[in-house]
């Protein structure tokens, strides 16, 4: 559990204060972080879902933790790990449409997105804090807004999908689409009933929990969007790895091989390509 003893000490926890948020000992975390014992797949959830992060991130060796929490903590004293926490949504509106579509962002996401606006590339990628790989057109977008969670949105142009606002956890993904397929059993209590009650609570329904976890959307210039179960969700990642090639002039079509057929879009046609993050990155 490599992360834990300097993860907590980011958030200002004490071993007692998490102990009490996991229902368990005091005695057990400690041996967590020095090594005496290992967390079960459970324990490792309900700590990513405490962190507002993922299971990778948790144990992984990567300087920067993305979390949904809100927060910019930068290295302190001499610690490496740096929190890269909630700053506000990005806004993009299509060329045709009244409103934008909203999605939670990073600091750090906030800080490359504003750059990469600016520039001459016509496509530039976006990762979200609501699960979502974001492809981005810019030539079919009348306007992209940054906005900064303190700052006042505009009423007529708020119009957030059921997990835009802050998004969730990495892991909280992960276990809906388990839910999804009907696998409960490596889902923590407190997340399988969180779970359900937002699944009642937003009355969200199979297209819609689809939509988030397991379907790649393509959003055409018009703000028409399509979505599909895709063959390979290996093929959809090279896309998102290479997609500077979409840059070239030519690149004729994209090319979506999905269980409902061969779908081929014209580039200059596409505004946005929406991937569920949970289907291109593997959490444990």
């Amino acid at each position: 559990m490599l992360r834990l003893k300097e993860l907590r000490a980011k958030f200002n926890m004490t071993q007692k204060d998490l102990a009490e948020r996991l229902e368990m000992s005091q005695q057990a975390i400690a041996k967590w972080e020095n090594g005496a014992a290992e967390p079960t797949v459970k324990n490792l959830r309900e700590l990513a879902a405490i962190f507002g992060t993922s299971v990778d991130d948790l144990l992984g060796n990567s300087e920067t933790i993305k979390t949904t929490h809100f927060c910019n903590y930068g290295p302190k004293k001499n610690e490496d790990l740096e929190i890269d926490g909630f700053w506000g949504h990005i806004g993009v509106k299509i060329k045709g449409q009244k409103k934008s579509r909203w999605y939670p962002i990073t600091q750090k996401t906030y800080e490359r997105v504003y750059l990469e606006i600016q520039n001459e590339d016509r496509w530039f990628f976006v990762e979200t804090l609501n699960n979502k790989n974001l492809l981005i057109n810019k030539r079919n977008i009348k306007k992209i807004t940054l906005l900064d969670d303190a700052c006042d949105n505009d009423p007529d142009d708020w119009d957030l999908q059921w997990d835009a606002y802050g998004g969730d956890a990495a892991v909280a993904y992960n276990c809906l689409y388990e839910y999804s397929c009907g696998e409960t059993e490596n889902i923590p209590e407190k997340l399988l009933m969180g779970i359900k009650d937002v699944i009642k609570n937003k009355k969200l329904t199979d297209f819609d929990i689809a939509k988030s976890v397991n379907l790649l959307g393509v959003i055409d210039s018009d703000g028409q969007d399509d979505y599909f179960f895709p063959i390979s969700w290996d093929e959809i990642k090279d896309m998102f790895m290479w997609y500077e090639e979409l840059e070239d002039q030519n690149v004729s079509s994209i090319i979506i091989n999905a269980e409902e057929g061969d779908f081929f879009y014209n580039p200059n046609e596409v505004s946005i390509i929406d991937a569920p993050i949970n289907q291109l990155k593997s959490e444990e």
